[in-house]
């Protein structure tokens, strides 16, 4: 048991790493297109802020998971 959850712990870890690479990836350099629209400009800051948000979130439980692990 404890293996499972060592291994759920690093790929919450590994996940919310690469949402938020691939979050600040967009919004550093926008829409993939050769000649973005302000509307797909808009839409790839969006979806970057949320990714970034997500990984974050991820990492945060993943975080509190280590904690709960280390009470019980």
């Amino acid at each position: 048991m404890h293996v499972i959850k060592s291994v759920i712990r690093i790929l919450l870890t590994i996940t919310a790493v690469l949402l938020i690479f691939i979050g600040v990836y967009f919004l550093l350099h926008g829409s993939l297109e050769a000649y973005p629209t302000d509307e797909q400009t808009g839409k790839s800051v969006i979806v970057s802020v949320v990714l970034i948000i997500l990984g974050l979130l991820l990492g945060l439980s993943s975080l509190l998971f280590r904690k709960a692990k280390a009470v019980h």
